[in-house]
């Protein structure tokens, strides 16, 4: 809002200074009209900026609540499509990393994304946030370190009966910067025209008003960042699946792990016109394959697909694995090449791996229906081994 607006002030475009005595010139000053730009904050009728504030934090905890209830649905979609039995086991650090870790990445990213809208003393209640979630996965290590196999059920189980913790910690981290940051709010007021005052319909201008709405900026920057449930599963599942090493020796055709993969067979006759050769899909994996060394790989591929919510399998963020078999038309013998096309996230950011020349699995993966055979594919399935 204009100050002069703020003071019901109308900008003159020109002022004359006095006039000299008679018989001498007459000398104008012109001034631009200058507008001073202010920050505004509206709150509802009858709000002062304390309680707008008051409001606003208010909101925020509501949104860590709802966090923490979505965590945990996500983790109940999890456990559910796992369908883990009372004997299956894991190293708990291993699910710390996969459970845990999710759970505070993702509040963090809420976190970070909230404090790029504001400083001072909402940094500090940011930062305290993270020291509560940091000391929470810091304690499961500890006692992770001094234990063995532990039963993945009585994990999961554990860890949603203690997110009530977590979730009253964090609103109370909250709760403890509401009275830093309305000092703050009274110390810009001082400075500002209305001293901090609101009008009656809760309009608030000045400084004061430009920490009430950062402050509200960041709360909404928080509530946009939060995850859904089925991205939840989906992230505990990926995390799940994500095992290191290999299925098995190279030498006995073993396979990177926590990777997503599927075949396709091509043949390519360049003899006729090399610059236009005719390609021809003859045959295709029937679904992609989750290849994990963790428990029950059908299951955790199950998952990931029930959190892809209609989604192609491809669009789940683990590296895929896309083994292209050619056969190319030659004169005399026909050669036959193997190779991989590998990407991440989009198909068109990929890598070929080959001990031959790139070129064919390039213009292979060009073709609109080979390419196609593979990412409009809707099955998944797991396994140990492709």
């Amino acid at each position: 809002m204009s100050i002069l607006k703020q003071l019901n002030l109308k900008p003159s475009a020109k002022r004359q200074g006095k006039a000299k005595p008679a018989g001498k010139s007459v000398e104008t000053i012109e001034f631009e009209a200058e507008e001073i730009t202010v920050p505004v904050s509206k709150g509802l009728p009858g709000d002062t900026g304390e309680q707008q504030i008051k409001d606003i934090l208010q909101g925020l905890r509501d949104d860590v609540q709802d966090y923490w209830a979505i965590y945990a649905r996500g983790l109940e979609s999890f456990q559910t499509s796992m369908s883990f039995s009372s004997s299956d086991e894991a190293e708990p650090k291993y699910l710390q990393a996969t459970l845990k870790a999710v759970g505070k990445k993702a509040l963090d990213l809420a976190l970070d994304e909230a404090g790029k809208k504001l400083g001072g003393p909402w940094g500090t209640i940011i930062g305290a946030a993270k020291d509560v979630v940091e000391a929470w996965v810091n304690e499961s290590e500890r006692v992770a370190a001094a234990q063995g196999q532990v039963k993945i059920r009585d994990y999961i189980i554990a860890i949603r009966n203690g997110i009530g913790a977590q979730q009253k910690a964090v609103t109370a981290v909250i709760e403890a910067g509401k009275q830093p940051l309305i000092e703050e709010y009274r110390r810009l007021a001082q400075g500002d025209l209305s001293k901090g005052k609101a009008s009656p319909d809760g309009v608030l201008v000045g400084q004061a008003a430009g920490l009430v709405n950062a402050l509200r900026q960041a709360a909404l920057a928080f509530r946009a960042k939060m995850p859904t449930e089925s991205s939840f599963q989906q992230q505990f599942s990926r995390s799940f699946a994500d095992t290191p090493g290999r299925s098995d020796y190279v030498s006995h055709g073993g396979v990177p792990t926590g990777k997503i993969y599927f075949g396709l067979r091509v043949y390519v006759d360049p003899t006729g016109d090399a610059a236009h050769p005719k390609w021809k899909l003859e045959g295709k994996d029937n679904a992609w394959k989750l290849v994990t060394k963790a428990p029950n790989p059908d299951r955790v591929a199950d998952s990931l697909l029930m959190s892809l919510e209609g989604k192609k399998p491809w669009m789940v963020e683990l590296e895929k694995m896309v083994k292209l078999n050619l056969e190319v038309e030659e004169s005399f013998s026909n050669s036959y090449q193997e190779g991989w096309i590998v990407f991440t996230k989009s198909p068109d950011q990929y890598e070929v791996r080959s001990n031959y020349g790139p070129k064919w699995f390039e213009l292979a993966w060009k073709q609109p229906a080979i390419r196609a055979a593979a990412l409009d594919t809707a099955k998944l399935v797991g396994g140990s081994d492709y």
